[in-house]
This record gives structure tokens, sequence and C-alpha cells, in this order.
């Protein structure tokens, strides 16, 4: 996904010179011409965290009105929350120190989804474990595979959705408007309009619908009396771990969550050993739905503020 066509396209990691490309404390909204930007740092520096990739930059840059700006080689992505601007952790070789520099033009802000590693370098500010925004990282042959006692259920539910007769679909163009419908339908259910965070991610979902082709993602969706009940779409994070970034199902049809993991797991390329299913949200219900699936890993996330 990440990277380009040929050697000659421009590094954005050290040309500073691109008109539309500003330097720090200077910041610019995110368009979908960034994405080369973006895609350039993300595969330089790999991530961990399910936030960086541009799909989840560009898609919920509405709702958090997210800008970008460069200082010294690190991508620097901001959002602002109660009029305040914050920051993620910056994307390049040594963040610890840019965010220091970052500190001394924004004293009272923030940064956030700081990973563990950066964080505990990070020894003279206020440092809080943000435990709602870890994201769960499974083996995908475990959920492909589901084997024992304590997948027990999950075959069960998968079992009882088969009884359903359902078609697996994959997104495509011929697909996508059904993708939409679904989503459509799942606001409905859950009156998105009605919820602030609902409704953000509404618009998220749609906005990466409306560039799946763009942003090359993969998504599948399940089909029961040729109508759609639910979809799931991601994409690569780094080279061995996939993320999924939205995952939707109409919950009048038993096992159908069940059924639908199992068989995006199954479509993701053989070349990927990890999914990030992002994080819980501190919602009781998520959380409980992931760590049933018993995650080998969770990804600790940071939010870092100058002491007082």
């Amino acid at each position: 996904m990440c990277g380009f066509a040929n050697d000659k396209s421009p590094n954005y990691l050290n040309d500073y010179k691109i008109p539309y490309l500003v330097g720090f404390p200077d910041f610019k909204p995110v368009e979908i011409e960034d994405k080369q930007i973006f895609d350039e740092f993300f595969l330089k520096y790999p991530p961990s965290i399910s936030e960086f990739t541009f799909t989840n930059i560009f898609s919920w840059r509405l709702a958090k009105k997210h800008e970008f700006s460069v200082l010294d080689s690190h991508l620097i992505i901001s959002f602002f929350a109660s009029s305040k601007r914050k920051f993620y952790q910056p994307v390049g070789a040594i963040p610890e120190k840019i965010m220091l520099k970052i500190f001394e033009k924004f004293p009272d802000s923030s940064f956030e989804r700081v990973e563990k590693g950066v964080a505990e370098k990070l020894t003279n500010l206020n440092v809080r474990h943000d435990r709602d925004m870890d994201d769960y990282i499974y083996k995908l042959s475990e959920l492909m595979e589901l084997k024992g006692d304590k997948y027990s259920p999950k075959r069960n539910f998968i079992r009882r959705c088969e009884e359903y007769s359902p078609q697996v679909c994959i997104l495509d163009d011929d697909t996508a408007e059904s993708f939409f419908e679904m989503q459509e339908k799942w606001c409905s259910i859950r009156n998105c309009s009605a919820d602030k965070s609902l409704y953000a991610e509404d618009i998220a979902v749609k906005e990466a619908l409306a560039n799946f082709k763009e942003f090359n993602l993969f998504g599948i969706c399940v089909r029961i009396n040729n109508k759609i009940a639910a979809f799931a779409i991601g994409e690569p994070l780094n080279k061995n771990t996939f993320v999924e970034h939205f995952e939707k199902a109409d919950p009048s049809f038993v096992g159908i969550h069940q059924y639908l993991l199992h068989k995006f797991v199954s479509k993701i390329p053989e070349r990927f050993e990890f999914i990030n299913r992002e994080q819980d949200l501190g919602i009781e219900g998520i959380r409980k739905s992931k760590l049933s699936y018993y995650p080998i890993r969770i990804v600790e996330k940071f939010s870092v503020r100058k002491k007082s």
C-alpha cells in the first residue's frame, strides 16, 4: 500500500520547499492529495498504533479537524478537542525530542496516542496510560482456526449464522453501494444522528468507502436473503500487521458478528501474521468482546502533558 511507483518520487521527509507542505509551527488541513506525504513517513517509520494510516487521518479529519506540519524531518499531526490543538506522537526517528520542542510552542497542549517506548523516555513530563485507547493485537491464524475449548462459543455462533445461508462478497465497484446501504441501516438502528460520536464515525465510514480505491482498502460484506447484513473494512498497517478500521453488522442475525470476523480474517492476504482491531473506547461491551478473542498483545497508549 505504501510507497511510490518509481524512485523519482519526491522525498517529503527532507524537502520543505513544496508550496503546500508547511513547516512547523504552521499547519495545513489534511487533503486527499497529501496521501503520498503520509505514506512516505509511515513507510519509513512503520506504525504500530492503529491511528497511523492515511485512511484514519483523512476519514476522521472533519470530526477531529486534523492538520499537519513538518518539524526536523518529523511528521506532526494535530487535532482539536475542546477548541484546543492537541497532537499525536510525531512520526520520525526521535519523536520524544520533537515533542519537547513542540511543548515550547504549545506548553498548554498535550500529546495523545503515545507509544509506551516513547512515553517511558519522557521522565520529566506528566505521563498517563490511556487504557481506553489501547489497541488489541491478535494472531491471524488463531482467529482463522478458532481451535480449542476457549473458542467453542465463537464456533457455535458461527454455525448458527450459517443457518441463514450467508454469502460473502468483496468490496469493489459493484458492491460499494451495498456497503453504504448497510452503514445507513446500522445508523438507523443506532440513531447515529442523536449521538455525536456515532455521527462522527458515520462520516468517517462514508469517507473511507468513498475513497476505498485510492486508499487501497480491503473489505468484505455478508449478504443474507440477498441483502447486506454486515461488513468489515481494513488495510495494511505495517509489513506483518493488518488493521481493521470498521466492522458493522445487523444484530438481528444471531452470530453475525462472529461470522463476519471469521470470514474477514480468512480473506486477509497470507503475508500478514497479525491483525490490529483497534481500541475499545472504554465501552464495556466492546472491551468484553475484544478480550473474548484472546489478544496476544495490547498496544498501550499514553497521554503526555507538561507538569504543573
